[in-house]
């Protein structure tokens, strides 16, 4: 059985790393170094609000996203038209930003 190490823990990094695992025939380490898996993806909680602290979205027409979600069996879920609105939080309240990033 060959050995493949995979460099990262980020969306990418695990995804390669799924994708191998369905061949059966390979032996799969991920390293990654942060104290958690995931890169730039994550959600904590702050002042009991729920923030998440990366990507918020991807383009669901990729057919290979799409598989990807299927064989997780996770559902994707669409956006409403509210999440479009940006905050940032300075001087102790929310801020809207106007406009595009």
């Amino acid at each position: 059985m060959k050995k493949v190490v995979v460099v990262g823990g980020g969306i990418s990094g695990l995804t390669v790393a799924y994708a191998l695992l369905g061949r059966g025939d390979l032996e799969i380490s991920v390293l990654e170094s942060d104290s958690r898996p995931g890169g730039k993806i994550w959600s904590d909680r702050t002042e009991g609000f729920l923030c998440e602290k990366g990507t918020n979205g991807f383009l669901d027409n990729k057919p290979g996203t799409l598989e990807l979600c299927k064989s997780l069996s996770l559902e994707p879920v669409r956006s409403n038209e509210n999440a479009r609105k940006r905050f940032i939080y300075s001087n102790k309240r929310l801020n809207e930003m106007s406009g595009s990033p």
